[in-house]
């Protein structure tokens, strides 16, 4: 990770322009620089946060939209954290594999999904991946309507809870 440079700043010497423009430009986006912040912060961030919020978070969080589902998927390969729209119909029956996620680079321990069915002519349907559980309501796997929303979540990256609007 890169951080801010402070590189030639020393305390009772004169600080120089680049000093400066280093900054404007890690904080711009101009260089590929990681900003720590420690303390409050306040206004407005476009882009990815990696790390922990500890506290309060006052305003609006938006979930970032990932592709289309069109065909059958393992949740190794979404990104978690995001809402995906899943079109069933166009190709058959979709599954949706809850498989291992614990190592996965896009997702891990403390996964979370959400999905929603736009066309439903045939099953979207839930399945286990090796080694893996899923705990939903009465058992039921499968999205019920068009409209309807399914949440997947996992603490571990491989014991799945299903929450939606779900049929057997």
């Amino acid at each position: 990770m890169a951080t801010i440079s402070k590189t030639g700043i020393v305390s009772s010497q004169t600080i120089q322009a680049a000093h400066i423009t280093n900054i404007i430009d890690a904080l711009d986006g101009t260089t590929a620089a990681s900003i720590v912040a420690t303390g409050g912060v306040t206004g407005s961030l476009q882009g990815n946060v990696t790390g922990s919020l500890t506290g309060a978070f006052n305003g609006t969080m938006r979930k970032l939209v990932g592709t289309n589902i069109g065909t059958s998927v393992n949740a190794s390969s979404l990104y978690s954290g995001k809402f995906y729209i899943v079109s069933a119909g166009v190709s058959g029956p979709i599954t949706i594999t809850l498989d291992d996620v614990s190592n996965a680079s896009n997702g891990g321990v403390n996964s979370e999904y959400e999905f929603v069915a736009v066309l439903l002519t045939t099953d979207i349907i839930f399945a286990t991946g090796s080694g893996c559980t899923i705990t939903s309501e009465d058992s039921k796997l499968k999205m019920n309507k068009v409209g309807s929303g399914a949440f997947v979540k996992t603490a571990n990256g491989k014991d799945f809870y299903l929450i939606g609007s779900l049929k057997a």
